[in-house]
């Protein structure tokens, strides 16, 4: 009997351990000012992230640089929801501008910054047809300040969740969460799957995943992945969302009415070698 507790308690605390692994490095944390970026044919969208605290008053816009880049943002709260997203709004014809958001919860805040073509599969026919090589302007305003040594807590308080080979967990989708964000370690030359296995959900739930690396580059964009090869060394990141999450807000001149959000179950298992 003494050996089985012991087993038990050994057990537990391995459970412990695993559980409590955190993630402390952050996609690239934006500050206010104005960011010289650029999407390629390959690597299409960025995922950046930003403070904030609740009554910051915060304005962002994405401008580009050639007349082939349709510039498109979308911001995700701290609690997973989608917070704001623009397609045509901004001052130049095409631009996106979210323009005086009040911040209503303080935390770590998401910005996918895309394009009309690429933040979902309906149009990838398009992609292989876009310049290589698509400049654009990132400008941010209002945003507040943190250290490095709270990065941990405010991934932590915005859902992030530890991927290591092995794991397998599931996870709703809904109004309340419209994205899961999990981060995993990875080396160059590292092979990983991600499987997503829709568990339930209503006829128009299709849960879709990005998978982005260090420098916040999405690298992938599937219903699921299989053997993806990485460059780097690092931290990557993967967002789970119903492939249509930015619609379910006004994106501006394009959109005529929000959606409602899709809803779902999905069971994500992740490998690694």
């Amino acid at each position: 009997m003494k050996r089985l507790i012991l087993t038990l308690l050994a057990v537990f605390s391995f459970l412990m351990v695993v559980s409590a692994q955190d993630v402390d490095q952050a996609p690239p944390v934006l500050e206010d000012g104005e960011y010289e970026f650029e999407l390629t044919a390959e690597l299409n969208t960025s995922l950046f992230t930003f403070y904030a605290e609740e009554g910051d008053e915060v304005s962002i816009s994405m401008t580009q640089d050639i007349d082939e880049l349709d510039p498109f943002i979308v911001i995700i709260a701290p609690d997973g929801t989608v917070f704001a997203a623009d397609d045509d709004s901004g001052d130049v014809g095409l631009s996106s501008l979210l323009e005086d958001l009040e911040i209503e919860e303080t935390g770590l805040y998401t910005l996918i910054a895309s394009s009309y073509i690429y933040i979902d599969t309906f149009f990838t026919d398009q992609w292989e047809t876009q310049p290589e090589e698509q400049p654009y302007v990132l400008t941010i305003e209002g945003v507040s300040s943190t250290g490095d040594d709270e990065i941990a807590d405010l991934l932590e308080g915005s859902g992030y969740v530890f991927m290591e080979d092995g794991f397998e967990e599931t996870f709703d989708i809904d109004s309340d969460q419209q994205a899961v964000f999990f981060a995993f370690e990875g080396e160059e030359g590292d092979e990983i799957d991600i499987d997503i296995a829709v568990m339930g959900g209503d006829d128009f739930f299709n849960p879709i995943i990005h998978v982005f690396n260090e420098d916040g580059e999405r690298i992938a964009l599937d219903y699921g992945v299989d053997e993806l090869e990485l460059e780097d060394d690092g931290t990557y990141y993967v967002m789970l969302v119903d492939e249509f999450f930015y619609a379910t807000v006004d994106y501006g001149t394009v959109a005529e009415d929000d959606v409602e959000a899709s809803s779902g179950e999905v069971e994500v298992s992740f490998s690694q070698n």
